[in-house]
């Protein structure tokens, strides 16, 4: 072989060595997960004393900023109005004051008298929530809690029931009081059976609310942020407290939390000791960021005008207007159990959880679901995030396969506003053979979410998977997770979570799209390796026997998407229980939109159709008008101040250690091109070179 061929050949393998080399590295390039910031808040108070935490209320480790939590649209309109369609006071009336007496329980009472006001006028049980957080979570009996794990144990089909279920009086006795009861009848002595009552209610849907923090200086300037140091206008501010307003006013209360200093002296009279609250005119004031939020409370209208000359003279705010809040402390403190918090409070407006939905029932027959298959019974209790646009989480469920089951509704939760997209495989556990079987793409708000299919889908197999595409049109989006903080090196101060378990082969994310996943279990991210963590997703099923179809309706009677929009409309047949709820879906005229066999609808062009389901099971039908307009520009974009770790000004973690159970994954070479062009040209260069040198050489021969 002559010199010249051998140093073709040479070069060739170079190229090849190379080009491996980089597909190598894109290969095994890592994925850059976005961890959550701890808020300001959650910070301070893991720098708190025990005693100090003991005597606090645990704040959310992450905060809800404005521009994360609403879509641009509507971002603007707020503060383009300003609540313009608002009145200036509204008030919830009709609801039972409580009284927590000696227990540490305001957040229990907080979040059930939240319910009351957002159902029919049903009571609900505070003594019971404390008892099952107490058996689900790490928590002491009668002890602290907050309202994420009050909404955690209420979406995992263990609360609401009715306080006729378990009076207060029942469990509260004032002697006993054994340091760690706290004056209630100890978990292990209750009678057996007490703690598996069927739930009276269900959380449908649930929004976090974009958090405000306050630092008011001694001119009694305020700064307004997000809790990691992202500063609002005063437009913006205005804009989340009209959402709130909007959320009191047509949906119920809203749970918050404040500092309270009230407290009873010798002579058996209420005082208040640092002068926050006005005991004559009960309205409360806290400016003092050092201080920490100590007592939950449940907002249930405001009052733009209320007067600065109610709060202490010495303790005042510097504008009029309030909240009024439902306290806990029966109806001989405060204005008849209520009493009026400045809008400009320190920790009023710093975590906030409304419901939007809540579906009641008279007996457990009502309850419309047979099964909930869930690996998340604490909630959603941390999140991580990524910059790829086609973010999944999937969950592999076991199920009992003699049995006719059908998968009606998949339960999320969100850290930020998102769309979703939700697909299954009801015969097995292959997550690359998924189906779509529901959309959303009104971008649903933080909180806890129940997304309906288009109609009912037989599961098959022994196992079945649950998949949730988590949709933003900017910069990415968040995965939610219940992860065991204490196990994954989260935080060591917060022992709510040390419950939390998990097992491989249950949860995986995928950040392709579906076309791979990894596996969740012992899922490294940085410093952080996620033990005992799952994905929030829920499958809530119904079990056939032989009952007859009778009927069939949809949710809307005409719909209106534009040019290329898809969506889904959601049939419910009739009676709930029928045994085959198989059914077709057609469209009129497939030139305007067709509509996939799950019910997906997608608009192709400017016309009209009918959209029809059938049930198989009595030929039973039901008809929606579906209008398809031309495409036009709108500002529905979501805003995502945190999840891009470029262009923005934010707090994030943005980890960048290789993380080597994501190796297997496959990504785009972007960046990586030019890079190969160049090393491919150099080699060239020196091809060319030797050549040369090689020539001339033997020339010289």
């Amino acid at each position: 072989m002559s010199k010249f061929l051998r140093l073709i050949i040479s070069f060739i393998i170079a190229i090849i060595i190379t080009l491996s080399l980089f597909h190598i590295s894109n290969a095994t390039n890592e994925t850059i997960w976005i961890l959550p910031e701890k808020s300001q808040e959650f910070e301070k108070w893991e720098n708190l004393s025990d005693e100090e935490r003991a005597n606090t209320i645990e704040p959310s480790y992450s905060s809800v900023s404005f521009k994360e939590s609403i879509k641009k649209s509507k971002y603007n309109v707020l503060c383009s109005k300003l609540g313009d369609s608002l009145t200036s006071s509204y008030r919830i009336s009709g609801l039972t004051v409580k009284n927590q007496q000696a227990t540490n329980l305001c957040w229990a009472f907080a979040f059930s008298s939240m319910l009351e006001g957002s159902g029919n006028g049903n009571v609900y049980s505070p003594a019971y929530l404390d008892y099952i957080t107490t058996s689900n979570y790490n928590k002491q009996q009668g002890n602290g809690g907050n309202s994420y794990i009050s909404l955690g144990s209420s979406t995992s089909g263990k609360y609401p029931v009715l306080e006729t279920n378990m009076p207060f009086e029942s469990v509260y006795d004032e002697t006993n009081n054994s340091g760690s009861t706290y004056y209630l009848t100890p978990i292990d002595e209750l009678s057996e059976g007490t703690l598996d009552k069927a739930i009276d209610a269900r959380i449908t849907d649930a929004t976090y609310f974009a958090s405000i923090y306050k630092e008011i200086d001694s001119s009694n300037h305020i700064t307004y942020t997000d809790g990691n140091q992202n500063e609002y206008t005063t437009d913006e501010v205005k804009a989340i407290r009209n959402l709130i307003k909007e959320q009191i006013q047509n949906e119920g209360p809203i749970t918050a939390m404040i500092y309270s200093d009230l407290a009873m002296n010798a002579d058996e009279k209420f005082i208040s000791q640092d002068g926050y609250c006005n005991i004559n005119t009960w309205g409360s004031f806290c400016n003092d960021t050092t201080k920490s939020a100590n007592h939950a409370v449940t907002i249930v209208g405001w009052d733009d005008n209320y007067p600065v000359s109610n709060f202490n003279e010495d303790i005042r705010p510097t504008n009029p207007g309030a909240y009024i809040v439902l306290n806990s402390y029966g109806e001989g403190i405060g204005e008849n159990g209520y009493i009026y918090v400045s809008y400009e409070d320190i920790f009023i407006e710093q975590s906030m959880v409304g419901i939007d939905e809540l579906e009641e029932y008279e007996s457990e027959e009502d309850i419309t679901y047979d099964n909930i298959y869930q690996y998340d019974e604490l909630g959603y209790t941390y999140s991580i995030g990524s910059d790829s646009t086609n973010l999944m989480a999937a969950n592999i469920f076991s199920r009992d396969s003699s049995q006719i089951e059908y998968l009606n509704e998949v339960g999320i939760f969100l850290p930020t506003t998102e769309g979703v997209q939700v697909y299954v495989n009801a015969s097995d556990d292959d997550m690359t053979n998924l189906t779509q079987v529901a959309i959303n793409t009104d971008n649903i708000t933080p909180g806890y979410h129940v997304i309906k299919l288009s109609s009912p889908v037989q599961l098959t197999g022994n196992k079945f998977v649950v998949a949730v595409k988590y949709t933003n049109t900017e910069d990415g989006s968040y995965i939610p997770l219940e992860a065991n903080w204490k196990d994954s090196g989260i935080s060591y101060f917060s022992s709510y979570f040390d419950t939390a378990t998990s097992n491989e082969g249950e949860s995986f994310v995928s950040e392709d799209e579906g076309k791979s996943w990894t596996d969740i279990y012992n899922l490294k991210v940085g410093m952080i390796t996620l033990k005992n963590t799952n994905a929030c997703i829920k499958a809530y099923t119904t079990i056939s026997t032989t009952v007859a179809v009778t009927g069939v309706t949809l949710n809307e009677e005409s719909l209106s998407l534009e040019v290329g929009d898809t969506s889904n409309l959601v049939a419910t047949i009739y009676p709930i229980d029928a045994t085959n709820q198989s059914v077709t879906w057609t469209s009129s005229d497939e030139s305007v939109a067709t509509i996939s066999d799950s019910g997906i609808i997608t608009a192709i062009s400017k016309g009209t159709t009918d959209i029809t389901v059938t049930t198989v099971d009595g030929s039973f039908s039901a008809t929606c008008k579906l209008t398809v307009t031309d495409k036009t520009n709108t500002e529905d974009d979501i805003y995502k101040d945190n999840v891009s770790g470029t262009n923005n000004n934010t707090n994030n973690k943005v980890d960048n250690t290789l993380d080597s159970t994501t190796a297997n994954k496959i990504l785009p070479f972007a960046g990586n091109t030019i890079v190969i062009l160049i090393s491919i040209t150099l080699l060239g260069i020196i091809m060319v070179v030797v050549l040369i040198k090689f020539r001339s050489l033997k020339d010289i021969k």
